[in-house]
């Protein structure tokens, strides 16, 4: 056996043990997730400062304890259908405020989700790439996808999304 293939089951075994935790939410019937390492808190729908002339993802401001929160539209960025009639304050909604990187600083951005679940672990060796076929929006977006309770579960590339519009 060459060193190449020892290298590789090692690999192999380490990813078995790899959990990835996320919190699970519900996006245009959806179920997607995002990494927990990212999430910083999850809110009540909240009313929103709206930035006139703002771009048509961004649905507005939040104040959280004093910091300036942009919250983005994540069905709006990604493309997905939009409900004809949003309700203006849906008990189900939630404000997810996420911690990103951008140039060196940490940023905050809140985003919006229909419902918000859980947080569950994902086993590494039952998540795969997603299929390129098949797909309305760019698969690049898409961190990897799994399984959660016998449904699948889109974990998002939150960097991916988010950061290009902090840029």
């Amino acid at each position: 056996m060459s060193t190449l293939a020892i290298i590789d089951d090692d690999a192999q075994e380490d990813r078995q043990d790899e959990m990835l935790s996320v919190l699970s939410l519900t996006l245009a019937g959806g179920l997607f997730a995002i990494e927990t390492a990212q999430v910083l808190e999850v809110l009540d729908d909240t009313p929103l400062v709206v930035v006139p002339n703002s771009r048509p993802f961004v649905r507005g401001l939040l104040n959280m304890r004093g910091k300036v929160v942009p919250v983005v539209d994540l069905q709006r960025l990604l493309g997905m259908p939009q409900a004809t009639a949003m309700p203006e304050h849906d008990l189900d909604r939630r404000i997810i405020v996420l911690t990103l990187i951008a140039h060196g600083e940490q940023a905050l951005v809140g985003v919006l989700a229909d419902r918000v679940h859980q947080v569950t672990s994902l086993s590494q060796t039952e998540t795969e790439t997603i299929p390129s076929v098949g797909v309305g929006w760019d698969v690049s977006l898409i961190k990897t996808i799994g399984k959660d309770h016998g449904a699948f579960i889109i974990v998002l590339d939150m960097e991916k999304i988010i950061l290009p519009l902090l840029l």
